[in-house]
């Protein structure tokens, strides 16, 4: 099955990510390719402090 969701939120896609993977691994539907564009998503990693990050906040949310 191949999926085309166009611009979505990240937290909507991981969502229908994590469900497929439960479908699949139940045999209730064949392998998946989720085709997807997201609005900017940054990351700091399990180290990262938002003091790490070289942007503003106002910078980032307007990203």
């Amino acid at each position: 099955m191949i999926l085309d969701l166009g611009l979505v939120d990240y937290e909507e896609s991981y969502a229908l990510q994590k469900e497929l993977v439960g479908k699949v691994r139940s045999g209730q539907i064949e392998d998946s390719v989720i085709i997807a564009e997201h609005r900017a998503v940054f990351t700091i990693g399990r180290t990262g402090k938002k003091e790490n990050l070289l942007a503003g906040e106002e910078a980032l949310r307007d990203a």
